[in-house]
């Protein structure tokens, strides 16, 4: 592996297709000014020149890491996921309803998890959500136009002075650790059966394109910025550095940099939470259960898939962890679907070659990689 280095950031924005012109996206009526004290919906917020990150993902790319360290950092003010998980809600409300999105709801919700009255504390609004429509599910194409414009529509009422964080990761390792996630929320499917089920789902994540493309039709190509979740893995101090010399955001103390990433599942262990999830499936669908069995299955299965993953995921020496690892044969995941394949090669490996010139050093290991 290359040694990595600092990449030069671009302004130029590309879109799945770059002959179009991106909709015009108004402005939302009610303008927020540089005064102390202004409001959203009765939602007092800082000044709107408050230095501000949105770090929108993407989904298993050491988001929780992230948001750990900057939880610790004195003159950060992270979101709270109370506030965030409302938010959310009321921004998918508005796209069902196709109305504008109305906060008024979280008035009494605090936005942010530490206060204070230091005039150069950093917002950061820092959840993977922002970067897809919903979990492994592909929106038609005018839905997901409105939903990221509404969404940036959102960002920019609440913090006009904001830089954008995408994080990616090499593609084939992303795809399974998206693949392990799945199983860990309950998932059934194969590997392969995975891919051919949500291969356009993946696919639509990826186009990384699109995510910048919709931040800086606001905010401008020069104030989003993508970097390797490899940096972050294989030198947390030169991540921060790489992002305070693009953004100014502070970097953590060095004993903030031990935070460990989340520990993965092994092949073995996603094989016996997917056997293990199919067997409850199976048990819920019995037409032995009468509808009060099946549905105290229904609220039981959630909390037995939790309890195993922690076990396996945390406590690997434990009897569980053991016996998964001693009974589950090791499943032949394979390789990349011929189309996912393409898709990495003539989509994803040029359109960041085109955003982030050598994306600090690791793109060619992501061009390289082995299907």
């Amino acid at each position: 592996m290359k040694p990595p280095r600092k990449a030069e950031p671009t302004d130029k924005i590309m879109t799945g297709n770059p002959g179009a012109p991106r909709p015009v996206i108004k402005p939302h009526p009610q303008t927020l000014s540089a005064e102390a004290g202004h409001s959203v919906e009765g939602i007092v917020l800082p000044p709107s020149n408050t230095p501000t990150l949105i770090h929108v993902g993407l989904h298993k790319t050491a988001s929780t890491s992230l948001q750990h360290i900057w939880l610790k950092m004195a003159n950060m003010a992270p979101m709270s996921p109370t506030f965030a998980a409302g938010m959310l809600d009321l921004l998918h409300e508005a796209v069902a309803s196709d109305t504008v999105i109305n906060l008024s709801p979280l008035k009494d919700e605090p936005m942010f998890l530490n206060t204070g009255d230091d005039a150069d504390k950093w917002q950061v609004f820092s959840t993977e959500a922002l970067s897809v429509f919903k979990w492994l599910t592909t929106p038609p194409a005018e839905v997901a136009r409105i939903y990221f414009d509404r969404q940036v529509d959102l960002f920019t009422r609440l913090c006009p002075n904001a830089h954008i964080l995408i994080v990616v990761r090499e593609p084939q390792a992303w795809v399974k650790s998206i693949y392990m996630q799945y199983l860990k929320t309950g998932g059934t499917l194969t590997f392969r059966r995975f891919l051919l089920v949500h291969g356009a789902d993946l696919r639509f994540v990826l186009a990384v394109d699109r995510l910048k493309a919709a931040w800086a039709s606001r905010y401008g190509g020069d104030r989003v910025h993508i970097l390797p979740f490899e940096l972050f893995r294989d030198d947390p101090s030169h991540f921060f550095a790489e992002l305070h010399a693009r953004t100014g955001i502070p970097r953590p103390p060095a004993a903030l940099l031990t935070t460990h990433l989340n520990i993965s599942l092994n092949a073995r262990e996603g094989e016996f939470l997917r056997k293990t999830n199919e067997f409850m499936a199976l048990l819920t669908k019995s037409e032995s259960l009468d509808d009060a069995s099946r549905a105290m299955l229904n609220k039981v299965k959630p909390v037995v898939a939790a309890t195993l993953r922690s076990e396996i995921q945390h406590h690997k020496h434990s009897l569980l962890s053991r016996t998964a690892s001693k009974l589950t044969p090791a499943p032949a995941h394979g390789g990349l679907t011929a189309d996912m394949q393409t898709f990495i090669r003539d989509r994803f490996i040029p359109m960041l070659a085109v955003e982030t010139g050598d994306l600090c050093g690791y793109l060619e290991n992501y061009a390289n990689t082995e299907p």
